[in-house]
């Protein structure tokens, strides 16, 4: 089974008419108020704390600035990112080959495993990933898995710590995981690949905040929808890459195979009290128009 990236993230990744730009990094994209500073292997960058920001409020680069990636096969982990490390943590080599304000792509290879990420900025508080693994390795490869993710430390500017309320939303094509700090501001994983429920894990870590997690250990946890608690833990999301072969439970990326996978971090707030009381207050009121012109009193 081949990932099929949903076509309104392709029409993202590929708007803008991208340009060839010099080995430039790290890269700062912004729009409508959010900006996200890009290292060449496809991570936040560790250059500045500027990592993930939306309205003037950091996300990703306070405390152990992490954000990661981890790609595997049956053979034991093939590349991992680790923002922790610095923006030198780049095992495909890669570098941008395309940016536009809002976006910037880059690419790599290592050992015949070919590497494309794309970042995109599609709306205010809203970043798209759209990743391309290729295996030009010259042999199949069995269970390939590909994980990504984040420890958000949302609630430090406003002195309420690195913990984060953390709950897995929903699993399957519709799989999102959420960590909301103590004065409501909130980051969700999401995916945005079609593909079958088995295939894509959200996962809480329950040890560490800031740690690369190996993509095998979030598909076999397989944790269920709910809360995860309140700690300084990081959100990730993993894919299995390839087909499924035959009645086996593995999965096969042939030679020359590619795989799209993509996903989005959504940052925004739990509206304030007073706010949310206007909102319940006008349902109310569209619910009593509603009633009195069902009842003839309009």
């Amino acid at each position: 089974m081949k990932m099929n990236f949903k076509k309104t993230c392709i029409a993202l990744a590929l708007a803008g008419g991208f340009v060839s730009v010099a080995n430039a990094a790290p890269t700062v994209i912004s729009s409508g108020g959010t900006s996200a500073t890009i290292a060449d292997s496809g991570v936040f960058s560790a250059s500045t704390g500027l990592g993930l920001s939306n309205g003037g409020l950091e996300f990703i680069n306070l405390g152990t600035w992490a954000s990661n990636y981890t790609l595997r096969d049956s053979t034991g982990i093939i590349a991992t990112a680790n923002e922790a490390l610095g923006d030198s943590s780049n095992p495909f080599s890669a570098v941008p080959f395309g940016a536009t304000a809002s976006a910037i792509s880059t690419k790599g290879s290592l050992g015949g495993w070919d590497f494309v990420a794309t970042e995109t900025i599609a709306s205010p508080g809203h970043i798209v990933y759209a990743v391309t693994i290729t295996n030009n390795t010259g042999h199949d490869a069995t269970d390939v898995s590909w994980g990504f993710g984040v420890d958000p430390d949302q609630g430090v500017p406003g002195g309420f710590g690195f913990g984060t309320t953390n709950v897995i939303d929903s699993l399957g094509s519709l799989a999102s995981v959420t960590a909301t700090s103590s004065d409501g501001y909130w980051l969700s994983l999401r995916n945005v690949t079609g593909a079958n429920a088995g295939d894509i894990h959200t996962y809480v870590d329950p040890t560490t905040c800031c740690s690369p997690v190996d993509p095998m250990t979030i598909h076999l946890a397989a944790q269920p929808d709910g809360s995860y608690g309140f700690s300084d833990s990081s959100i990730n999301i993993a894919y299995t890459l390839g087909h499924y072969h035959g009645a086996s439970t593995h999965t096969l990326m042939h030679n020359g195979d590619s795989s799209v996978v993509g996903y989005e971090l959504v940052m925004g707030a739990v509206p304030e009290p007073e706010t949310y009381a206007m909102f319940m207050a006008g349902l109310g009121l569209m619910g009593f128009i509603a009633r009195r012109r069902r009842n003839g009193q309009a």
